[in-house]
């Protein structure tokens, strides 16, 4: 199963690995899943982990290495932007559904925008909802 992951999913993981969040990311190691992110949300949490928590950029580089996820370069998704773009209101969530249409891959996110893009665009899941079925799996 392939699954986009959101700037929020990666951040709450780093947060607190016992979350939800953080037994996605296990399962990313453990090969359950395979979780993708655009280069957007990598520069987004690069941001977030030296602005807000005060990060080195050594700490920051080797914390994004570590993730399980693999990170996907703009211009396998640039294509599909513009049609991700009539499908949502917040132009910030463009890259994450772009890729998941690119990679024929769902989407797991808190975020209402991306939760509420329609199934037969792209499947969105709530995190605990994926959680569910990947320990089915």
């Amino acid at each position: 199963m392939k699954v986009v992951v959101d700037t929020n999913i990666i951040f709450s993981a780093l947060y607190n690995y016992k979350s939800d969040a953080g037994q996605l990311m296990l399962a990313g190691i453990e090969k359950k899943i395979d979780l993708f992110a655009p280069e957007h949300v990598q520069d987004e949490l690069r941001r977030i982990l030296i602005d807000k928590l005060d990060y080195s950029m050594r700490e920051t580089n080797e914390t994004i290495k570590s993730l399980p996820i693999k990170w996907v370069d703009k211009e396998i998704y640039k294509n599909a932007e513009r049609y991700a773009e009539r499908c949502l209101k917040d132009e910030k969530d463009i890259p994450v559904l772009a890729c998941a249409l690119a990679l024929d891959a769902d989407i797991v996110s808190g975020d209402k925008h991306l939760l509420s893009v329609k199934e037969e665009v792209a499947k969105a899941w709530r995190l605990k909802e994926l959680i569910r079925k990947i320990e089915v799996i």
